[in-house]
């Protein structure tokens, strides 16, 4: 028998989504979804993305970095698995 969780693979429409802080894995129509939480001072999503950037002397910085999305750019979302 298996402790394994079964994990939804269903996206929900963007009216749906949480915006009272919880995490979610929105789809804002980039190449891949982001982790984003609704920001309810400036009624926006503020989005995470991992950069990388090469380096001349070694080797790549990899950092994360924020950004926002207004509201209607969420076309569908996902809640995050929990741990």
């Amino acid at each position: 028998m298996s402790n394994a969780r079964k994990v939804s693979s269903t996206w929900k429409a963007p009216g749906s989504a949480p915006r009272d802080g919880t995490p979610i894995l929105g789809d804002f129509g980039w190449p891949w979804p982001v982790y984003a939480v609704w920001d309810e001072y400036d009624e926006q999503w503020v989005v995470v993305t991992v950069q990388r950037s090469p380096m001349a002397d070694g080797p790549d910085n990899t950092y994360l970095e924020t950004d926002t999305e207004k509201h209607p750019s969420l076309k569908r979302w996902h809640p995050l698995p929990k741990l």
